[in-house]
Order: structure tokens, then sequence, then C-alpha cells
């Protein structure tokens, strides 16, 4: 039989997006893709660390939730009607450090949906009535999501992780939702939605993305319905982690039916020189369907549906998490399991055929999230969101490509030490282990 050809997966093409500025002074980046008839807009702003400490991660996400209820011109009805009949899609998100919008939308239609869109981003008004109703939603949603064992594990990791006092490591409660108000929002919004510049005179808080089919006079559009208004500031970024002594915790429920696990600690940032070869220990050790985790404890032993590493990737630091939810009569077994597995990248160089399947994973998923406009330029807004650019996977490609099993067990000794690590469990009490 002849033997089938195995072509070595090279590293993706990268768009060159065209930087601007709005207004000479809000950087804007166009990714053109004439003759696709659609076209997309993201808004990234920064949150700066003072509004971050002094206003709750409910207050802000709540912020960014209500933007489309009304303004001064529209009602929440009339928003979301105008929208949707220019074929628009307008999505919102809040996630740690970053206060997100984006719009995608027929070519055709931008120029009568921009001055909407704006009226969403920069002059809502959160109707009382409107954002009682939401919030009243929300506290329900949240009653019945934070008794779930993931969700106790998960809020207990980060605050132990962060401290009970750092923006991420902050608890929500019941009755932060009944003390918010209208006033509240308009005040958050304020201080991330208005354009921040610095000594430059280039804000600082904002980053606009531009693609697909978009008009050749888009920045003028832009500039026509924007407010043309700007506050000196000093914006302030999260640098500072001050790494806690690890722990290990128990949360009890009684009558679970699941043991839920949330495992990890701080480690170095993508500009470490040690940061991608952590990428791709952390997918040996759970990273994907064939990582070591689930081989163990999916496939072989049967104690749970799912195991997973991942990084979570700030800026200057990023964050090991190892997750999963099993039996809670298999709690001290999968316990014991997740630490072995730790402890054998440790005492054992992987093979290099286990390192071969990784590196061919790695780089199959690089050049599946990088295919297409659109999905490069949502890579560029993750990228963006950690002051990165492109290069940061020809780095990543660079290191799968050269790692060697000795490199990876030496990072797993500096940095897996179980001493160093933080486990948290949520389960039954009678399952307790620590």
């Amino acid at each position: 039989m002849k033997k089938l050809k195995v072509n070595k997966i090279n590293k993706p093409f990268f768009l060159n997006p065209e930087k601007d500025y709005l207004f000479d002074s809000i950087p804007i980046y166009f990714f053109p893709k004439k003759g696709s008839s659609v076209m997309g807009i993201d808004f990234i702003f920064d949150v700066d660390s003072t509004v971050l400490n002094t206003r709750s991660s409910l207050e802000i996400s709540a912020t960014n939730s209500f933007l489309n209820c009304g303004t001064n011109n529209f009602s929440e009805m009339e928003l979301n009607s105008e929208i949707d009949s220019c074929g628009g899609y307008f999505s919102k998100s809040f996630n740690r450090r970053h206060f997100e919008c984006s719009l995608h939308i027929l070519s055709k239609s931008i120029k009568g949906i921009v001055p909407i869109i704006s009226d969403c981003i920069f002059f809502p008004t959160f109707p009382h009535d409107v954002i009682k109703n939401k919030l009243n939603n929300k506290k329900k949603a949240f009653n019945i999501s934070s008794i779930k064992v993931t969700e106790k594990a998960k809020t207990k990791f980060k605050e132990i992780i962060y401290g009970k006092d750092h923006p991420f490591g902050k608890r929500i409660n019941l009755n932060d939702f009944d003390n918010l108000n209208s006033e509240d929002f308009k005040s958050t919004h304020s201080d991330i939605c208005s354009f921040q510049i610095g000594g430059d005179k280039k804000t600082k808080n904002l980053n606009i993305l531009i693609s697909g089919d978009f008009p050749k006079n888009i920045k003028e559009i832009l500039e026509n319905n924007f407010p043309n208004s700007f506050q000196s500031s000093n914006f302030h970024e999260m640098k500072n982690i001050i790494i806690n002594n690890p722990s290990s915790v128990y949360v009890s429920k009684k009558n679970a039916l699941q043991t839920a696990f949330r495992i990890g600690r701080i480690l170095p940032g993508h500009h470490h020189k040690d940061f991608f070869g952590l990428k791709i220990l952390i997918t040996i050790l759970g990273g994907y369907f064939g990582s070591r985790l689930m081989k163990n404890i999916r496939e072989e032993k049967g104690y749970t549906y799912g195991v997973g590493a991942f990084l979570i990737t700030e800026e200057f630091y990023s964050e090991l998490n190892i997750v999963t939810e099993a039996g809670s009569k298999h709690t001290k077994q999968v316990y014991s399991e997740i630490i072995n597995e730790i402890n054998s990248l440790r005492k054992s160089k992987v093979s290099i055929n286990e390192l071969e399947r990784v590196k061919s994973y790695m780089l199959g998923y690089i050049l599946h999230n990088c295919n297409g406009l659109f999905s490069q330029v949502s890579v560029f807004r993750d990228l963006k969101k950690h002051n990165s650019y492109f290069d940061y996977f020809s780095k990543l490609n660079l290191e799968i490509n050269l790692i060697s099993p000795e490199k990876i067990q030496y990072l797993a000794i500096k940095y897996l030490n179980i001493e160093d690590i933080s486990f948290v469990a949520c389960g039954p009490p009678e399952e307790k282990i620590w």
C-alpha cells in the first residue's frame, strides 16, 4: 500500500491592517475585503484600573449589557428594531479589563446605522424602569448559577488567587443587584466610554477595528456621528499582581451530586521567555482532547465527561486553570489523578511521538483560528487586549517547532510544583479532601 505523504504545517499568513486615527486621536485599524457585502466595527475600551478598583464587576458588566436599553432619541424597542431592519447584529461584552461593543452589518446599511450605534455606545440613558426589570432578571439568573458547584469553585479560586479585595477576586452578592440604579450606570459609563487622551494627544482607552467591505468614506461617517470631545487622563493600567500564598480549600455543598475542581496559579505573561513553552506544556497536560488529563481521567477511568487546562493571558502575567466536574463518589480519585499527571510531567520527559502530536495539533489550531478575514480580526482583537500583535504567533510557531522533551520537563519542574499551586474543590461534605 502506498504510504501517504504528510505535509508539514506552515505558519499562517497574517493580514497587515492599515492604521489611522479618528479625530487624529483614536487609533483605528482597517482590514479591507472588497466584494463581501458585509462589514464589522469593533470598539475595545480598556477599563482604567481605578474604575476596576472602585466599581464592581457586576456594575461594569451590567453597564455594558444595558447600553441599548434606551437613549434620548430611541427607546429600547426602537433601537433593536432599527438595528434588525438594517440587517445588523450588535453585541456587547465585558471581560475583566475590557468593555467591548461590536457591530456586524450589510455594508450598504452602514451609513444609516452608525448614528444609532453611536447613540447606544456614547449616549445611553439607562431608563429606570427598563433597568430595574433587567436587574431583577440578572439577579434571578445569578441566584440560580451561584449555587452550582462549578460557580462556587470558580469564585473561591479567584478569591484565593487574587485576594478578596482585588477586582478579579471580589465576590458578587445578591444584595449588590438591589443597590444599583440608573445613576450608577451613568457614572460608570462616563468613566469608561469617554475619549481619554494622554500627553501624545492619542486616546489611551479605545481602539477601533473596521473590517470587511466598508465604504471609502467610513472614517468620515464615524467622525460625523461620534462625539468630538476629549478629556485629559493619566490612564492607569493594571500591572501589579500580588502572588498570594497557595491554598487548598474544599467548599461543602449538601446533597451535591458532582464535585467541581478549579486548580491553578499565576504564571509569566507573554513577554517572558518561558511563556510560549508554557503554552505547549499546558496543552500537553490538558489543552486538547488527547491531553494527559483527558486520556487518564475521562477515557481510561471514566470519572468525568471532560477535563481541561488552559491559560488566561493578560499583558503582564497569565493564569493557569485546570477545570473539571466529576461524580462526587470520585472526588478523591480525580484529585489524586490530577496530581499524578502534573508530577508525571516533572519526573519524566514526554516522548517524541506525544510531543510531535501536540505540535501538529497546536499548529493546526492556529491555522484554523486564523482562517478568513473575520477570524483574523477576532484574533487581532484578542491580541490587542494584552498589547500584543501578530508576531505573537510567529513566536509561538517558532517555539512549537523548536521545543524539546527536555525543555518541557524543565518548565514542568520550574512552574508545576504542587506546593505552588492552589486547589479548590466544591462538593458534598462527606467527600471533603482538605
